[in-house]
């Protein structure tokens, strides 16, 4: 939303890095992963645009791409069924899907 895409976009997943070792080592393993289903292909190639190699404190430059899952029930589907109760991945959406994905709060 801090980037102008407020309402451009109906679905949101997150997968953080694993982390291993202690709280106080916690070494990243891996790369973090988002998905965002915009609204229209102006906004997803603005997107593109605006966010690809931008650099985000304490991160390497984003690499933002076209994913081959696109679609609003195609998404809350596939990420759907990998969200569990306190897991990795954190999903929003702006509305319940056919799929029987609902909103949840992102933040």
């Amino acid at each position: 939303d801090g980037e102008g895409f407020k309402g451009q976009y109906d679905f949101f997943a997150f997968i953080p890095s694993k982390k291993r070792g202690s709280k106080e080592s916690n070494p990243v393993v891996g790369l973090a992963y988002a998905f965002v289903n915009l609204v229209s292909v102006e906004a997803a190639k603005e997107c593109i645009e605006k966010l690809h190699n931008k650099i985000v404190e304490g991160s390497e430059p984003l690499n933002v791409v076209f994913a081959n899952l696109q679609g609003y029930e195609v998404c809350a589907k596939h990420f759907g069924g990998l969200r569990e109760p306190g897991g990795r991945i954190e999903t929003w959406t702006s509305k319940e899907s056919e799929s029987g994905a609902t909103k949840t709060d992102f933040q």
